[in-house]
This record gives structure tokens, C-alpha cells and sequence, in this order.
């Protein structure tokens, strides 16, 4: 388990970055220190995939290394929302590397991932919620010599970490329609990621823009399809889209935690910063509830459900705070200020239509 110590830093670091919106360095080798990065994959190094696919891993253990990785993003993200953010998506590329087919592929990666000697990324967004109304795919993949390869032109709109990736993981489009997922090594020529957009709030994630001319893509890196819908394989189980969740349960809870203190002062914010406590830990036991599959769980609960629930309390903690903070809270560099520009990433990150219909008929209610 991770140390006082080990998020003290973690937090320390992100204040310094915030100003200046510098790729968070020190955070990621506070990681690689602390062996985060095999903590947050405990089912996806060479011998544990094995054993699960062999069946030597027990239910409970897999229930319970997901529950620990989950519990890990939530307070790293209570620290740093960049960080655990950034923690994301590397593991989306390597939790795709791990569960493919391709032993070519995972031998070539998955060592240097695992130790963190590697940074890996996703360009995928553009296959699942962005840029699903062009009629042309923004990133095409044509086969050639004989299949053998592939050749990327286009672009990924969002990628994290773009400049510091050595490895993407991309989805591409061929002119069937069907779909592959590539493990592209960021140093082919024809390849230009953005230094990172100026966001709202997040920047130093520094996501962006990766340009793809003509880019040659060895089928030795292929990791799933060519197939209808690539990314219905190999999500490599576990916490899935829980993972969002669980970075705005990990800010609501800093929030919640402004307000508690707050409150020792001034007896009016009692109620509501409790209230807000008993929501928090009402989201916590049902996020535990669901990945256990414990008795008390209700059946229709599912992770969309728990992500709106989790977009909703994001929001409204963390605006209490700047109620609080009044006019101090509304300058530059408050917490509470940040919190709030935080918060907002969650209504637009990887966010399924059915949450966000929730999420408006919330704001619509009278």
C-alpha cells in the first residue's frame, strides 16, 4: 500500500504545477518509485495474465486487485487530478497491449511498461465519443504490402501526454469500416503529436492533437481486428469505465473535506458539508458494492449509473466550495477555483451519452 508520505508529495508537486501547466515529471516518478504502475495493474503483467486465463487467479482475487486499483485512483486523483488522470490512460494503452493476442507485440512492450521504463498513451476517443458525428473517419488505416503493414493518415483528437509518449496505443479505420488497434511507436516518421492545448482546467496533462502522414505500421503491432467494433475486444475486464468514476469520487472527496473543515468554524455549513460527506460515502459503498457483486448490491446499479452520480457530486461539492470561499475562492490560484474547473472535465471526458442526458435533466430541474 501507498504511504501518507507517497500522496504528500504527490500533492506538494501538483501545486506546482498548476501555474505553469508543466508535464507532471515528478508525480510520474513518484510512481515509478512506489511501483504504482504494476499497483494499478495487478491482473496484466505476463504471469498473472496467464494464470487468469488459466484459471489460477480466484474470483475474489481479481475482485479484490480491481477494488485495490480503483482505490488507488481515488487518492491519487484526491492529490492530483492531473496525475491520476494521466495514470489512466497510460493504463488504458497498456491494459490493451496485455490482453492481446499478439505475442509479438506484448513482448516487445509489455516489459518496459510494466516497469514503467516506457510512458504509453490511447488515441482512441475518436472510436468511442469524439468525432462520432463525421461521416469520414479522422483516422484512416489502409493495408498494404499484402497486409503485412498498415498505413495511418489523419489524426487522434485527444491524446494525453501526446509529446511524452513512447508508445500510442491507436484506433484506426479501414475503408470497409472496420476498425484496428495498433500499438504505434511515437518515433515513426510521418508522426506529430501537439505540445498540448490550453483546457480549461487539466493542461498539464498535456492532451492533444496526434497527426498521423503515411505513418508505416508493422502487423507485428496490431493488437485487435480488423473488426466491426475493435473496441469491444480486449477491454481487459476489470474496472473499465469505473476509473472515471473514481477521479471524481477522488476530487468530490478533497472538496467534501474543505467543506468538513470549514464547518469546525462556522456551525452554518454543518448540514450541508455532512450531507454531503454521507453522499460521498453512500457513492464509495455502492462503487465497492458494484465490483464486488456483494449481496446488498442493487441489481439495476450499473457503472453509468455510478458515473453520474459521480459527475453530479463532483459538481456540486466542489462549487459549494467557492460558495464558501466567497470572493477568494473566485481568484486565480484558490483551491476552490480549481476545483471547479476540474470538475467540469468529468461532463466531457469519455462520457457516455446516456450520462450526460442524465446530468442535463439534473441541471433542467427546476
Amino acid at each position: 500500500m501507498l504511504d501518507n508520505y507517497f500522496y504528500h508529495q504527490i500533492a506538494t508537486n501538483s501545486l506546482r504545477i498548476e501555474p505553469t501547466n508543466d508535464w507532471p515529471t515528478k508525480q510520474l516518478q513518484l510512481c515509478k518509485d512506489a511501483k504504482v504502475f504494476s499497483l494499478l495493474s495487478p491482473g496484466t503483467d505476463a504471469s498473472r495474465m496467464l494464470d487468469e486465463a488459466d484459471g489460477t487467479l480466484s474470483r475474489d482475487t481479481l475482485i479484490a486487485n480491481d477494488w485495490l486499483s480503483l482505490s488507488t485512483y481515488i487518492e491519487i486523483a484526491n492529490n492530483c487530478l492531473t496525475t491520476a488522470f494521466v495514470l489512466t490512460q497510460r493504463q488504458a494503452a497498456v491494459v490493451r497491449v496485455a490482453a492481446s493476442s499478439n505475442a509479438l507485440a506484448k513482448e516487445r512492450w509489455l516489459p518496459k511498461l510494466f516497469s514503467g521504463d516506457l510512458f504509453s498513451t490511447v488515441g482512441i476517443s475518436h472510436l468511442t465519443t469524439s468525432r462520432q458525428h463525421v461521416k469520414t473517419p479522422v483516422l484512416a488505416a489502409n493495408p498494404i504490402d499484402g497486409g503485412s503493414k498498415f498505413e495511418l493518415s489523419g489524426y487522434s483528437p485527444w491524446v494525453t501526454g501526446a509529446a511524452y509518449a513512447d508508445l500510442i496505443v491507436v484506433g484506426a479505420t479501414l475503408d470497409d469500416g472496420k476498425q484496428v488497434l495498433l500499438a504505434v511507436n511515437s518515433k515513426l516518421p510521418g508522426i506529430t503529436p501537439g505540445p498540448g492545448m490550453e483546457l480549461m482546467a487539466l493542461s498539464a496533462s498535456k492532451t492533444d492533437q496526434v497527426h498521423f502522414d503515411r505513418v508505416v505500421v508493422d502487423s507485428a503491432d496490431l493488437l485487435f481486428g480488423p473488426n466491426a467494433n475493435v473496441m469491444r475486444l480486449g477491454s481487459g475486464g476489470g474496472t473499465g469505465s469505473l476509473q472515471t468514476s473514481a477521479l471524481a469520487i477522488g476530487l468530490s472527496l478533497r472538496a467534501v473535506d474543505y467543506l468538513l473543515n470549514e464547518s469546525t468554524d462556522r456551525t452554518d455549513l454543518s448540514e450541508p458539508a455532512d450531507q454531503l460527506q454521507r453522499e460521498s460515502q453512500a457513492l464509495l459503498k455502492d462503487l465497492y458494492d458494484l465490483v464486488h457483486q456483494t449481496p446488498r448490491v442493487d441489481p439495476l446499479l450499473n457503472s453509468e449509473q455510478i458515473r453520474q452520480r459521480a459527475n453530479s457530486l463532483a459538481l456540486r461539492a466542489t462549487q459549494s466550495t467557492l460558495m464558501v470561499a466567497k470572493g477568494a475562492g473566485y481568484m486565480s490560484g484558490h483551491p476552490a477555483e480549481r476545483w471547479c474547473r476540474e470538475a467540469l472535465f468529468f461532463l466531457v471526458w469519455s462520457c457516455p451519452k446516456s450520462v450526460s442526458f442524465a446530468n442535463l435533466c439534473e441541471f433542467a430541474k427546476s
